[in-house]
């Protein structure tokens, strides 16, 4: 048989064979991770936001946990596609190392030659770190290393670790380290020797599989970027059985998806229906557990996880006073006077002059906005800092303030008093007393939204701002691209008109208010 060979964005071979009968360009449901065939599902998405957002905020600390097969390494390598080079990076796929061993192979992947430290003790090779770090620093540019398989890592490798992390200026930490990792990783941690390391853990995300919609709508997004000659599909039935098997973990829905594509090619069926499924699912009964069993997730979990979730939800809930002002919508009204509700979502989009058709949702949102320059930018502020800005915002569905499945309008602040529009309960007026909220904003897909921008830095980032701030007549130098003392003042200037903190850095707040006096005029 002869073989066609692709590239994969992993830079591995791909193989096709020639009598494959659908077709296929690629491989739909390869075992290996491939950021090319991503599933931004909502888990996925969460999990990428905390990534993003902890190294960019320089929280130092960062851990991300997952079953065997949930897609942790798709999401570093993935994360890693994405930054360009706003982030020099080192990888670490052996966890097996002794801590100087541990340390060597960080130094080696920040390009600190071999020579340089062969025979070294751990302390000059935390001193040569420390000088690419700041070499770094000086650049603008952030460190950050990586660990896949974290759980593997012994109690000395990972207080080698918390010593790295104390390489800082007076202002930040200069070395942003992330643990990857499967759940017994958060049991290690948790261990009295490592209390040190864990209360410098600012984030940490557990990556939850799919659920049945969301493994229905991966199935199809694999095919369809696999480009196939021929139509193909998995029934309803035979989806929901791939899911009962796979619990929602991506690599064994790949393992039962690629076997029964296999199976469907040689009865030459466009349908891969439940029948097809259920003798995949047979032929692994034979195992001694299913590939990848280690993925399923119990019952007890998922129960004990939905208690904590409770407990946590109800805590939140008693540090919000709400206080109902104006007209709400009962929970009772019917279905009819519902659809008379303009949906928040697309009255959002209407703000900056997009349309949207009349069954759009929030699953479309980001695409629909990134037509136009936009993104989403999530971002947890003071209710001050948002009734300053004066900017319409989503509150995320099962906020602390409403609890709501659908994202909800905030539409204005005023001493206090919040508006918000919501599908689920209407028009509301609030009273809220929490100090930090968690919104989305609509915000241009610009560079400056990556990382905090502060006096030193130099990059597009920083130029994209000087060319705002220059416009807006706030910069009196020409835009160069380097964070100097023009650009400071010019920055407190625009923080003086937003009663912000004059601080001079561009962090969340001031990053929005840029857009504020920028952006919003073109609309």
């Amino acid at each position: 048989m002869t073989e066609k060979i692709f590239a994969s964005v992993d830079n591995e071979k791909t193989i096709i064979p020639d009598d494959n009968w659908y077709g296929f360009k690629k491989i739909p449901f390869h075992v290996t991770p491939d950021s090319q065939m991503v599933f931004n599902h909502r888990r996925y998405e969460e999990a990428f936001s905390a990534l993003q957002y902890g190294i960019f905020q320089g929280k130092g600390f960062i851990v991300i946990t997952g079953e065997v097969g949930a897609g942790k390494t798709t999401l570093v390598r993935h994360f890693l596609s994405m930054i360009g080079d706003s982030l020099r990076c080192a990888v670490i796929f052996n966890t097996g190392l002794e801590p100087r061993e541990l340390l060597c192979a960080i130094a080696e992947d920040l390009g600190i030659e071999k020579d340089r430290i062969a025979g070294a003790g751990i302390k000059e090779i935390i001193d040569a770190v420390n000088a690419v770090l700041l070499e770094e620093f000086e650049r603008g540019r952030m460190v950050a290393v990586f660990i896949d398989e974290a759980q593997n890592l012994s109690i000395e490798s990972l207080e080698t670790l918390r010593m790295l992390s104390n390489l800082e200026t007076e202002t930040e930490k200069l070395l942003q380290i992330i643990l990857i990792g499967q759940p017994e990783l958060q049991k290690t941690i948790a261990k009295k020797e490592l209390r040190q390391l864990r209360s410098r853990v600012a984030v940490t995300y557990h990556l939850m599989p799919m659920d049945c919609e969301e493994t229905f709508a991966y199935i199809k997004h694999r095919i369809e970027l696999a480009e196939p000659d021929r139509k193909v599909e998995f029934t309803r039935a035979s989806t929901e059985l791939v899911y009962k098997y796979s619990g929602g973990i991506p690599r064994v829905i790949n393992i039962v998806a690629d076997q029964a594509l296999l199976i469907g090619a040689d009865i030459q069926s466009e349908t891969i229906d439940k029948d097809i499924v259920e003798t995949v699912i047979e032929g692994f009964a034979h195992l001694d557990s299913p590939p990848d069993s280690s993925g399923r997730i119990s019952i007890m979990r998922i129960v004990i996880v939905f208690i904590a979730f409770c407990v946590l939800l109800f805590g939140i809930f008693r540090a919000v006073n709400l206080k109902k002002v104006e007209k709400n919508i009962d929970a009772s009204v019917n279905n009819e006077e519902r659809a008379e509700i303009i949906s928040p979502l697309r009255k959002l989009l209407t703000h900056y002059n997009i349309t949207a058709s009349k069954d759009f949702d929030a699953m479309k949102l980001s695409a629909i906005a990134s037509t136009t320059g936009l993104k989403l930018f999530n971002v947890k502020l003071s209710s001050a800092s948002i009734e300053r800005l004066r900017l319409p915002a989503l509150l995320i569905p099962g906020n602390a303030i409403l609890s709501n499945s659908e994202p909800a309008l905030i539409t204005d602040i005023k001493n206090g008093v919040w508006k918000i529009e919501s599908l689920e309960r209407g028009e509301l007026s609030l009273e809220i007393s929490m100090q930090n909220v968690e919104v989305s904003y609509l915000v241009p897909d610009r560079p400056y939204f990556a990382r905090i921008l502060r006096r030193g830095m130099r990059g597009e980032d920083i130029l994209s701002v000087q060319k705002n701030l220059f416009k807006e007549k706030l910069l009196l130098n020409e835009p160069n691209g380097y964070f100097g003392n023009g650009t400071v003042e010019a920055v407190r200037k625009l923080q003086r008109e937003f009663f912000l903190r004059e601080d001079g850095v561009i962090g969340p707040e001031t990053m929005l208010a840029i857009f504020k006096v920028s952006f919003e005029k073109k609309k």
